[in-house]
């Protein structure tokens, strides 16, 4: 025979897991609401990126079209050009061989900043950052050419094509005689010329009957050259320096 209290106490468990289920399962229902309200709220709206001015283009543009400093060290000024202005200012200067040099004793070359009413100079860290690595090569080739115009003693090869150049020390006179000729020799293509003359190497001829000589010709090619820096350009490729003129047609240009 069953005993009476087994028989409640098991009635006893049973409502109490059933309880348990219930709770559970209302518990898990409430959730599950919570987090379909969750879903359905309006989502928050995201903040828009701030932008700046540039002057140049006048235009408002995001933070990461501007640069992370200055175009020079020396600006003192907030960063007023975006890069693809700044780049474009670079770019035509370079072009244009429209450079400027510092106000220290190296008189460095470089480029004026673009702000308006800023003094200070870009130098060649700042333009190799704002430019292409062809337009630097380019600005890399004026500075060669800067550097070597202020160097003592420092001459071209007459060469037309030959763009090379070194310093040369030209044979002191004593007493006004001097059995040795002036003679500069490249040392890239080996082209020799007379520096009293400025002309090719005329062996076997002193400069005096030299120049008689060719004194109609020499006034004839100096007025042809000038004629030919007033008409023409070099052309943009450093690797080329040829003369070039544009009379007309498409602005664009492809060097051969």
């Amino acid at each position: 025979m069953i005993n009476p209290n087994y028989l409640v106490a098991l009635e006893s468990l049973k409502q109490t897991s059933m309880s348990t289920v219930q709770a559970t399962s209302r518990g898990t229902k409430r959730k599950r609401d919570d987090d379909t309200n969750s879903a359905s709220s309006p989502p928050v709206k995201k903040r828009k990126p701030a932008r700046y001015h540039c002057k140049i283009c006048d235009t408002n543009r995001m933070n990461k079209f501007f640069p992370k400093y200055n175009p020079s060290t020396e600006c003192d000024h907030e960063i007023n050009t975006c890069k693809p202005c700044l780049q474009k200012h670079v770019d035509v200067r370079i072009k244009d061989a429209n450079t400027t040099t510092t106000s220290d004793e190296k008189k460095t070359l470089g480029i004026a900043c673009p702000e308006e009413g800023c003094s200070a100079i870009m130098r060649s860290v700042n333009i190799e950052i704002a430019t292409t690595p062809t337009m630097y090569a380019r600005f890399e080739t004026l500075e060669r050419i800067y550097g070597a115009n202020r160097t003592a003693g420092w001459r071209w090869c007459l060469n037309p094509n030959c763009d090379a150049g070194q310093a040369h020390d030209s044979v002191s006179k004593e007493d006004g005689k001097n059995d040795k000729q002036d003679i500069f020799t490249c040392t890239k293509c080996g082209e020799r010329a007379c520096v009293p003359c400025d002309r090719p190497y005329h062996g076997g001829e002193t400069c005096e009957a030299y120049q008689v000589r060719i004194k109609d010709r020499v006034e004839e090619e100096d007025e042809s050259l000038k004629a030919i820096n007033r008409l023409t350009k070099p052309c943009p490729n450093p690797e080329c320096n040829a003369r070039i003129q544009k009379n007309g047609g498409c602005s664009h240009m492809l060097c051969e």
